[in-house]
């Protein structure tokens, strides 16, 4: 069964639908004085903690990993201070999603890697939900994502993702999440919600 995107928009928008948002998200949120991307995913997270230089390729491909070889070399106190510099201690613009979703209730993957509370565990019961801006590349946002929508109401949701890869179609499959090759854009041109004017 296929579902439009203007039927996810609506859903979204009217709270019947939960959005279950990666890193991706951030698309469009940039630094309102330079117009930099706010960094977000694992490769502009390790470019911008290493002055725009690249890591081995071995650490490339995740943050957690590139920020433990910071730490041994530099010392803990170099990724607090990219951290505060980056994200406590300059301004970023909204999303365009973000915006669109205010006061919507929403996941995000960084809630992963917690015991899920228990008003979480009455929440989600039942509930569908759509993937935006998450890739199921690795292991660690397939695990969360299971244990976030463990009791999810049937199909368990939908995913935006423009070029699946045949991994992401097998955990997709499995979990009962429809693959839309769709991106966030996609979802907002079809979108009437509009997006509030006030950050």
């Amino acid at each position: 069964m296929s579902v439009s995107l203007e039927t996810l928009a609506a859903g979204l928008a009217d709270g019947d639908l939960v959005p279950y948002l990666g890193p991706g998200a951030l698309a469009g949120a940039v630094d309102p004085q330079t117009g930099e991307p706010i960094p977000a995913d694992g490769d502009s997270l390790i470019l911008a903690m290493n002055n725009g230089q690249p890591v081995s390729p071995r650490l490339m491909w995740d943050f957690s990993r590139a920020a433990m070889n910071v730490e041994l070399k530099r010392g803990r106190g170099a990724i607090h201070r990219f951290l505060n510099t980056t994200y406590a201690e300059r301004t970023w613009t909204r999303s365009p999603l973000h915006g669109r979703l205010a006061h919507i209730q929403y996941i995000t993957e960084l809630m992963g890697g917690f015991a899920i509370p228990s008003f979480v565990k009455t929440l989600r019961t039942g509930k569908q939900y759509v993937c935006l801006g998450l890739r199921f590349l690795r292991d660690t946002e397939r695990m969360v994502f299971s244990d976030m929508t463990y009791g999810s109401g049937a199909p368990t949701g939908w995913a935006l993702i423009p070029e699946p890869t045949d991994k992401e179609r097998r955990f997709c499959d499995k979990r009962g999440i429809e693959i839309l090759q769709a991106d966030i854009s996609d979802l907002l041109a079809v979108s009437s919600t509009p997006e509030p004017t006030a950050a």
